[in-house]
């Protein structure tokens, strides 16, 4: 009986929680949870406030959060997306730098803002590679895939995007930004009479125009851009030969 009643004071019978558990965390480990908290929600506030359109506000309450939890990974995203709010792309790509590599900081933000910091940069090559890492450790995340469709459709490879965004589409089906992808993918793509069908969906008459619009403009810039990228990559390998 005393050895019986010795496995299970010392919590060691399958099943049965040890003391530590009953009589709950000890003064420490209660301190790490409540600071655990106290830095969460300090987070989802300065979220907030950049959801509001406040990047400032938030930059000042980060300013702050930085005294108490320095280094911090999720609050250095966060200063970055709040940079590239208000296009200090610079000073954004600096910081994006210093992130930390690796699954476990990917997890946290750190390779998707190295994708918009890109993508600010119009690096779409560069932002394809960051978001597909991104991915890895998001797969359902509706608007990573939607950014990396949209930076496949900017590198000239919008048939390739179609699938991330018809995913995207899927995960997301209401976000107009997602929809609005995923047609100028189809219509970069040559599916011409999927963008008509899909505009039709749009009940509202002047958004629809809009939207139609924006499309075949932004549609006919990538075109020239992308034109006009394909001579100079030429010239730089003729150059090349020559030397």
């Amino acid at each position: 009986m005393r050895a019986i009643y010795g496995l299970v004071a010392l919590g060691l019978v399958a099943g049965l929680p040890s003391p530590a558990s009953l009589i709950g965390p000890a003064p420490a480990e209660a301190r790490a949870a409540e600071g655990q908290s106290t830095r969460g929600l300090y987070l989802e506030l300065i979220r907030q406030a950049r959801s509001d359109g406040k990047p400032r506000a938030a930059l000042a309450f980060l300013d702050d959060f930085d005294r108490t939890y320095p280094g911090d990974v999720e609050a250095v995203v966060l200063r970055i997306n709040c940079l590239l709010d208000l296009e200090a792309v610079t000073e954004a790509a600096l910081l994006a730098e210093r992130l930390p590599t690796g699954p476990r900081a990917a997890a946290l933000g750190s390779e998707a803002v190295r994708g918009h910091v890109s993508a600010a940069q119009q690096d779409w090559r560069k932002a394809v590679r960051h978001y597909e890492n991104a991915i890895k450790s998001k797969p359902a995340d509706a608007y990573l895939l939607s950014a990396l469709g949209y930076a496949r459709i900017q590198a000239g490879s919008a048939r390739q995007a179609i699938a991330d965004l018809s995913a995207a589409s899927e995960l997301a089906p209401r976000s107009p930004v997602i929809r609005n992808n995923l047609m100028l993918a189809m219509l970069l793509g040559g599916d011409a009479s999927g963008v008509r069908a899909m505009l039709q969906t749009i009940t509202d008459d002047a958004e629809r125009q809009e939207v139609d619009a924006t499309l075949e403009a932004e549609a006919r810039a990538i075109i020239e851009r992308l034109a006009n990228r394909a001579p100079a990559a030429a010239r730089v390998t003729e150059q090349g030969d020559e030397a």
